[in-house]
């Protein structure tokens, strides 16, 4: 682990709150922030509203919670105004722990060629059987303008 924001993760309690939070939603995919509170952090858990929206608007969000996740945008922008976000975290469950097409595509803001929320890193944290199994940090790279993997680890749930 190289990465001094990914050892910090790993190396605090959130990553196992996190994989807690995973098999407690499980199948459906979970989500969250992690915010720097002095010199720890904190995640702060958010309910993965996306069978809401499907259920509104099908034709739009055409997934479930199974397979992706939508967090509360007022509850975020309140979070990004009182605390030092840092990660925006999500599960992908019986799966790898991968930055997908589509996870691409809603963090970044195109007409402006660079992320929706700028500093803020993505961790992705895969959930076998309710239990985590790897750990993965997204960073925006201004190179590619896309989010490239930074440290990973395997977990033994």
């Amino acid at each position: 682990m190289s990465d001094k924001l990914f050892r910090k993760i790993v190396e605090s309690t959130v990553l196992k709150e996190i994989g807690e939070q995973g098999g407690l939603e499980y199948p459906s995919e979970a989500c969250g922030v992690l915010v720097a509170e002095g010199s720890t952090l904190e995640s702060i858990p958010f309910e993965n509203i996306q069978d809401k929206l499907h259920a509104i608007e099908p034709e739009r969000y055409t997934r479930t919670s199974l397979t992706a996740y939508n967090m509360n945008t007022l509850k975020l922008a309140r979070v990004q105004e009182n605390r030092d976000l840092r990660v925006i975290y999500h599960t992908h469950v019986e799966c790898g722990a991968y930055f997908s097409d589509e996870d691409q595509e809603c963090a970044l803001n195109h007409e402006a060629s660079g992320p929706v929320l700028p500093g803020v890193d993505y961790l992705v944290v895969s959930i076998y059987d309710r239990k985590p199994r790897a750990a993965n940090l997204y960073r925006y790279d201004q190179s590619t303008n896309r989010y490239e993997l930074v440290d990973g680890v395997e977990l033994s749930g």
